[in-house]
């Protein structure tokens, strides 16, 4: 199965080459071109713009049904759990600022987790 660094690679170049063809036909559209070339760029912008939307998409997609993310998902929930603890004693000045560190530990879980 495809990790997730595979499907975020392949999402930015299909990307990048879109990106680049859109911004060629505003471009040129731009430069002054006869009314029918003018319609005819617009769509071919709009096409691309879908395009576009469509791979992101997908890739979205896919990337959910990897079993990376199943274990950054997982590991995910267990940090905001720890998290949701500790915070829950933060009620007070006291505990707050005696439980400040534990839920600095708890955060790095969670960004540590989302970074996979």
């Amino acid at each position: 199965m495809a990790t997730m660094s595979d499907i975020d690679a392949q999402r930015d170049a299909a990307l990048a080459i879109l990106d680049d063809k859109i911004l060629q036909a505003r471009k040129q559209r731009n430069a002054g071109v006869p009314a029918a070339q003018e319609a005819q760029l617009d769509q071919a912008i709009n096409d691309l713009s879908e395009q576009r939307q469509a791979v992101f998409d997908q890739a979205f997609e896919r990337a959910l049904d990897s079993d990376e993310m199943d274990k950054a998902l997982a590991a995910l929930r267990v940090a905001t759990s720890e998290m949701n603890r500790v915070a829950a004693e933060m009620m007070t000045a006291t505990t707050i600022i005696n439980n400040l560190a534990a839920l600095g530990s708890a955060v790095e879980k969670v960004t540590t987790a989302l970074k996979g």
